[in-house]
């Protein structure tokens, strides 16, 4: 049985002209799959390559509109800190205007009130003296020492006055 088996075998063969056209359709066939896969593969990377750069695009624009809401809202806190600024140096310049009126309110007043004591010394001065700047020996006749100890009828009013208010009235220069 093998030489018939070889026969038949030998028939199913197919003879070398048979063999190259369906050696060069499988290499045409192997080719145009190639190319498939390649043309799928490509068009694959395509896509997911435009979906990447819609995804990182979305991405750079969301960054830089959170970076713009980020300048706006420091340039805005910038302007109102300035803006704060200016009324506090406009509120100080009127304190300062509000001090130097009320400086020149207390000056006006110290003043006036200088000038009351000095008319004040002028008449206990006149009250006190006969009118030639000599104190009066009649003013304190009769009275016990006083002023710091010193007897004022003997003429030591200036004394007395040191003793009590540590200046004499003569001291002081109007």
């Amino acid at each position: 049985m093998a030489p018939k088996r070889q026969q038949q075998q030998a028939r199913n063969r197919p003879s070398p002209m048979d063999v190259i056209p369906r050696v060069e359709r499988l290499k045409e066939d192997r080719d145009n799959e190639r190319e498939r896969v390649f043309q799928e593969y490509d068009e694959y990377m395509e896509t997911k390559t435009e979906e990447l750069r819609k995804h990182y695009a979305s991405l750079a624009k969301e960054r830089s509109s959170k970076a713009k809401d980020l300048l706006n809202n420091y340039i805005k806190a910038i302007r109102e800190r300035q803006e704060i600024e200016e009324e506090i140096a406009k509120i100080v310049a009127e304190a300062r205007a509000g001090l130097t009126d009320l400086a020149t309110i207390l000056e006006a007043a110290y003043v006036g009130r200088q000038q009351q004591a000095h008319d004040g010394v002028r008449l206990f001065s006149s009250l006190t003296s006969d009118g030639n700047d000599k104190p009066s020996t009649t003013a304190g006749k009769g009275r016990d020492q006083s002023y710091g100890g010193k007897d004022m009828a003997r003429g030591k009013k200036e004394d007395g006055e040191k003793a009590q208010w540590g200046f004499s009235l003569s001291q002081l220069s109007w």
